[in-house]
């Protein structure tokens, strides 16, 4: 087992990309670590006030949402370069193809991403 140590506090979000695992921690920091050998690529730190998570990844971008703070936040996944916020962001959102999934109350709300980026 290889083991690397990649944020301060706790990882809590994890997403694998060709050959790149996108990584949300506690630390209030998004990483881009390569698969093969766990180096860090690049950091972007302070990416939210609460804690977040990875929503997914749509074309270029990397998409992330802090409940706690009601926002999601659009990356460029290529350098960590913030794009975007956007003022929702509820636990549980997710991507699939095109569409940004997210739940609201007893409702599911989705929203096509051509639209919110």
């Amino acid at each position: 087992m290889n083991k690397k140590p990649v944020h301060k506090k706790n990882l809590k979000s994890l997403l694998m990309l060709d050959d790149v695992i996108y990584t949300a921690s506690q630390d209030l920091s998004v990483a881009k670590v390569d698969k093969n050998t766990l180096d860090i690529i690049d950091c972007s730190k302070r990416c939210h006030n609460k804690m977040f998570y990875l929503a997914g990844a749509w074309q270029d971008y990397l998409i992330t949402v802090s409940p706690p703070c009601r926002e999601m936040k659009v990356w460029r996944k290529s350098d960590l370069l913030l794009c975007k916020t956007v003022n929702r962001g509820e636990w549980g959102s997710f991507i699939d193809g095109n569409i940004l999934y997210e739940k609201k109350g007893n409702s599911i709300i989705f929203t096509e991403l051509n639209d919110l980026i």
